[in-house]
């Protein structure tokens, strides 16, 4: 079994034309909704992917398409139940035909492309072009998706496989490329940050592609290996691959159908483009040794800095907003990882782990903070200071009229003197045993004015500072 994260993405003017078939769904024109974007997890004994082109205006092979797509799901059917090794008994069986196929087992990965597209392995932080390889004929005949270009490797776990327009590729410095595509984010959001990227240098349209990434590759449990009886992964029928870093091209000079000695990968020769694939094979354990690097750095975005490069009128703001922390990028990201795959076989779990240590960080965070806060707090320095007001005076600035003044000793617990009948601003508080002079009779409300013996004056009610007591 193999699991992949598969992305694929159709643009405006391929959307009108272009079904894409991924596993059991689809996407494209030939669909309910016509999305333009794909993304899942899939685990299967074979992921496949095929693209079926057809003609909006002509009836008749919409049909044929329709057909065609049914057909390719039946193939689909039968190589989980059969695995890959039933491929050439559906070749020879069934007419098949596709825009593109993508194949892809824990043992081999299998993809047939237009040569308008370039064909891309991102392994181990650097990006590879691969070079068509000799299909066994036994496999793949000849009548099958001719004009195409045939691309064979053995997948490892880590592996991101892309396949789009190569002029897309040209446009970026090979460094920055790779350091985007090594970035844990899905790959829609980081096709998405280069897009914006190169349509800012030039290329106004967008274009189909389809990216592959191997989480995990599953042995079956009953054996060690399985192994492909009738699909040979022998070096003459693997492709080779080319940095991109030494140089983005095509290194083949003939096509399907001709003699097989001349289909082999001739790696050109020039001082530009040194030959680094010589004898290279994705499966090679050999350590690939370090080119000399291109740097092309005239309309190559490859990052924030490159883009500043010949702006000699960038405002501070500007600057601001492509300054690059490459370093501490590059750290976050890697504990990003980290911690949102605490169990890498269970998304859903390593979800549920990193709410609860946030969870728990923050009761740590607060129970510290309420620590730190309370620890110090006096009783006595809770209580309410009273705000200490002038008395309460006429327009003109005199005192209130008052009636009399008799000599009051405070019973209750605690007296709220207030600055109005019924108001909340406070004049101030007496307790139990201190003297107050009552000034006026009792209102319509209940309300008396009284005098603090610092010659302060207020309103209280007077069932509080004369209680009744027979209460």
């Amino acid at each position: 079994m193999i699991r992949t994260l598969v992305t694929a993405h159709i643009n405006s003017l391929d959307l009108h034309e272009l079904t894409i078939q991924i596993n059991d769904r689809s996407l494209g024109y030939l669909t309910t909704q016509k999305q333009q974007n794909y993304v899942a997890s899939t685990n299967r004994r074979v992921q496949m992917i095929t693209g079926i082109r057809t003609d909006r205006l002509d009836q008749n092979l919409i049909v044929e398409s329709r057909d065609m797509l049914r057909k390719w799901s039946a193939v689909f059917r039968e190589l989980q139940i059969y695995g890959l090794d039933i491929l050439p008994s559906i070749l020879n069986r069934d007419q098949l035909h596709a825009e593109f196929l993508f194949l892809i087992h824990d043992e081999v990965a299998i993809a047939l492309l237009s040569r308008h597209w370039g064909f891309y392995l991102q392994r181990g932080g650097r990006l590879y072009r691969q070079q068509p390889a000799v299909p066994h004929l036994d496999v793949i005949p000849d009548s099958f998706m001719k004009q195409a270009y045939y691309y064979a490797f053995v997948p490892r776990e880590g592996d991101i496989i892309l396949a789009l327009d190569p002029n897309f590729i040209d446009l970026f410095e090979p460094e920055g490329l790779e350091e985007i595509l090594s970035d844990p984010r899905q790959m829609t959001v980081k096709m998405s940050e280069l897009t914006a990227l190169a349509s800012a240098y030039g290329y106004a349209s967008d274009h189909t592609w389809i990216g592959f990434q191997v989480t995990r590759i599953e042995q079956p449990t009953h054996t060690r290996k399985a192994t492909l009886q009738r699909i040979p992964l022998t070096r003459d029928h693997l492709s080779k691959v080319i940095p991109v870093s030494g140089g983005n091209r095509l290194a083949v000079n003939t096509s399907r159908g001709q003699d097989i000695e001349e289909q082999r990968v001739q790696v050109p020769g020039e001082s530009n483009y040194p030959r680094l694939s010589g004898g290279y094979r994705i499966d090679d354990e050999v350590e690939i040794p370090e080119p000399e690097r291109i740097k092309i750095k005239s309309g190559r975005p490859s990052s924030a800095k490159a883009q500043m490069e010949g702006e000699e009128r960038a405002g501070i703001l500007d600057r601001i907003k492509l300054m690059e922390f490459d370093k501490t990028k590059g750290i976050w990201n890697k504990f990003l990882f980290k911690i949102t795959h605490l169990f890498p076989a269970s998304r859903s779990l390593s979800v549920l782990a990193l709410i609860a240590i946030v969870l728990v960080i923050l009761v740590l965070l607060v129970t510290m903070l309420q620590l730190l806060t309370g620890g110090n707090d006096d009783p006595r320095e809770t209580t309410e200071i009273p705000t200490i007001t002038e008395p309460v005076s006429d327009t003109e600035g005199t005192t209130p009229p008052t009636d009399f003044e008799i000599k009051v000793t405070v019973r209750a617990q605690s007296m709220q003197i207030m600055a109005a009948p019924g108001a909340t601003e406070l004049v101030a508080t007496a307790v139990r045993g201190d003297t107050v002079y009552q000034l006026t009779q009792e209102d319509q409300d209940g309300w008396v004015m009284v005098r603090l013996s610092d010659g302060r004056t207020g309103y209280v009610p007077l069932s509080v500072l004369i209680p009744d007591d027979t209460e």
